[in-house]
């Protein structure tokens, strides 16, 4: 079973994965990421009368989005992976966000200042990337995406089932994706 874990946006995103969705949980939060992510994901395994050693996957959400929030589900991943020994996956928060829809997608998540963290794919064309992700101006990705479906976070219907997701090699060294430059 595989658990998937994305905090980087004002949602919690948890689910357990096993052949398709077998639980997802979809909240807003309140910059209580740090608070609820545990509780969250130990009342999942409660639900399904499962425990971590069940889990032979985990899969992050390595951002971009709340710098302190990307931060929080990726070491909750990268300790369950280490102490545990399981396989730990990383896919960009913007592909999650994505994930909702079929064909050409845009995607943005606020980066604050008039900035949007933004990207198009499409889906299906096996999440092909057509612009990449960066932070970008709002004004002008809007402007750029004209005629193409928008997601934002306000969308909480996630597959995460359906997501094309990388092998961590080494867990230690693995950080989060923040795409913003230093001084932005």
């Amino acid at each position: 079973m595989k658990l998937f874990i994305d905090t980087a946006t004002k949602f919690l995103y948890v689910a357990l994965i096993e052949e398709g969705i077998v639980d997802l949980v979809s909240k807003i939060g309140n910059n209580d990421h740090s608070k609820t992510l545990m509780v969250e994901i130990e009342e999942m395994f409660a639900r399904n009368n499962i425990s971590i050693k069940d889990i032979d996957e985990i899969i992050v959400g390595e951002g971009p989005g709340s710098y302190t929030g990307v931060r929080i589900g990726v070491v909750v991943a990268k300790t369950f992976a280490h102490f545990n020994n399981i396989k730990l996956k990383k896919v960009s928060t913007l592909e999650v966000l994505a994930s909702t829809f079929t064909g050409k997608v845009a995607v943005m998540v606020d980066a604050r200042r008039g900035h949007v963290f933004s990207a198009v794919y499409d889906l299906d064309n096996d999440y092909l990337v057509i612009i990449e992700p960066k932070m970008r101006l709002e004004e002008d990705f809007k402007e750029e995406v004209k005629g193409i479906k928008m997601v934002t976070i306000d969308n909480a219907n996630i597959r995460p089932d359906l997501l094309k997701t990388t092998l961590v090699e080494n867990v230690h060294a693995f950080s989060p994706n923040y795409l913003r430059e230093w001084g932005e």
